[in-house]
């Protein structure tokens, strides 16, 4: 699920930052932000609420 637009210009971090930005791109970034071309264009938050 993460992608390498997130991660690649992160660079090199340390396991402790590392793990912070998964939890952020996971929780926040990716079902409140990133659309989804298989959900019509809309985030995976905002499709649950329509459905």
């Amino acid at each position: 699920m993460l992608k390498k637009e997130w991660t690649h210009p992160l660079g090199m971090l340390g396991r402790d930052e590392m793990a912070d930005e998964v939890r952020y791109y996971t929780d926040e970034y990716y079902p409140k932000v990133r659309r989804h071309m298989a959900l019509g264009g809309m985030t995976p938050n905002t499709y649950a609420a329509a459905a």
